[in-house]
């Protein structure tokens, strides 16, 4: 499929070529070039053409990962104090949602028709406002007082542009400018973090709905120093780029996982020694798959040190029945290891359990020391079995977590009555399974909490 895109950033051209390239083999044109028949002609910002033939985008500034913009922003306004009108800009979107709103466009917009890929309404602000929330965001991410004052006179927003035809077409901003601001002070203003709390990602979902997991994860860790580290597939891995942020590491380790096999379970070992091996410095570790969400702020994730009780336990094997244990059985070699060890074998699953540092390293050591991952022969249920077993010879009891799974619902999806009710549930802060149907009613009621 030949496009062309007619517009004037040929940084941001660059940049988008190779993603449709690599995802789909598509091949896009910055310019008119002779012989060429285009399957679909994309005009950005330009209203001279006649748009009987073409498709039109209008756009707000594109915010790419190394922005200038921001870095010379934020650093006049923490050394001067000052807004100047030459940083004057009412909407912004990060390049991310600028592309996968392009690929939206491309798969299902209509030649002849205009569209506004814009932030929503309440995200175009004034000078103003954008300095309130500037100083919100400083204080909470760099812990710095401050108060800015404004050089020119404040410009308003005369007419905030309606997105809603990219809404229709499945398209939804990831990136919202709370979180945009909050990316730029980690990034050029925090050396060396220490996290509060990393969250290991295993998924092979479409960009669009790991987009939407990650700005989730962000939103809802307001009391949390986090990172998200991504173990992906080929296919997302290819366009990593997309994906890495402040926030956000990805694993240059990369496969397709294959449900029940040892490449399910690995990626989260992957994570841990690719964390290792970068020497990123966390109090405490979880696993979260990208179907799942959180529905309310997350409690500040402190730092625990567990006394280790290394409870052994004579165990009959052939007791464990029914759930994962019949397939698990056929690793001999492992449960071999487990009864030397006097380690009983238990199983929950791992999804929105935290460890802290010492311990999820304990365990992986374990794993590693003994050659667990060489020894699989079926790795269905590993993911729930192998950590939580390990975890409990050590403290002795079983971690909590802080997700709910409804296994009592279809395909467990819950209904917005159950989320509700999770809502007031000290303990919880997390469910799964979301659909990834943007339009469905259960997602629209999780994307409208706050």
């Amino acid at each position: 499929m030949n496009i062309l895109i007619k517009f004037d950033n040929y940084l941001l051209f660059d940049l988008i070529k190779d993603y449709f390239y690599i995802k789909y083999n598509y091949f896009l044109y910055f310019k008119k070039y002779k012989n060429i028949n285009y399957d679909l002609i994309i005009s950005i910002n330009n209203k001279d053409d006649e748009i009987n033939d073409k498709i039109i985008i209008n756009c707000c500034k594109i915010i790419f990962k190394e922005s200038e913009y921001f870095k010379l922003l934020l650093g006049d306004l923490l050394n001067n104090r000052f807004f100047s009108k030459r940083y004057r800009i009412n909407s912004f979107l990060f390049f991310t949602d600028f592309i996968t709103g392009l690929d939206f466009i491309i798969k299902k917009g209509k030649v002849g028709k205009s569209y506004n890929l814009y932030p929503s309404k309440k995200e175009q602000i004034n000078d103003k406002d954008f300095l309130i929330l500037l100083q919100e965001r400083i204080k909470l991410i760099l812990n710095k007082d401050v108060n800015f004052k404004i050089k020119s006179k404040i410009s308003k927003v005369t007419k905030k542009k309606n997105n809603i035809e990219m809404i229709k077409l499945g398209w939804k901003q990831s990136y919202s400018l709370k979180i945009l601001i909050d990316n730029f002070l980690r990034k050029y203003f925090i050396i060396n973090p220490n996290y509060d709390l990393v969250f290991s990602v295993v998924t092979n979902k479409k960009a669009i709905h790991i987009l939407n997991f990650i700005s989730n994860v962000i939103k809802f860790n307001e009391k949390n120093n986090i990172l998200i580290v991504l173990h992906l597939d080929e296919k997302n891995y290819n366009i990593k780029n997309i994906y890495e942020s402040s926030y956000v590491l990805v694993n240059n380790i990369y496969y397709d996982k294959i449900k029940g096999t040892q490449l399910e379970f690995i990626p989260i070992i992957d994570n841990f020694n690719f964390l290792e091996e970068l020497k990123v410095k966390y109090n405490n570790y979880i696993y979260l798959s990208s179907n799942s969400r959180f529905i309310k702020q997350n409690k500040k994730i402190t730092k625990n040190s567990f006394e280790y009780k290394f409870i052994k336990t004579k165990q009959n094997i052939k007791s464990l029945k029914k759930w994962h244990w019949n397939r698990f059985r056929k690793n001999k070699e492992i449960l071999e290891i487990f009864r030397k060890s006097e380690i009983e074998l238990t199983g929950f699953n791992l999804s929105g359990v935290i460890f802290d540092y010492n311990l999820i390293k304990d365990i992986i050591f374990f794993i590693e020391n003994f050659k667990i991952l060489e020894k699989i022969k079926d790795g269905y249920g590993m993911i729930e079995i192998l950590i939580p077993s390990l975890s409990k010879y050590y403290l002795g009891f079983k971690l909590n977590s802080i997700l709910k799974i409804f296994f009592n619902r279809e395909k467990y999806i819950p209904t917005i009555k159950d989320i509700k009710k999770e809502l007031n549930n000290d303990n919880i802060f997390i469910v799964k399974t979301i659909p990834d149907d943007f339009n469905s009613k259960i997602f629209k009621f999780i994307e409208s909490l706050d």
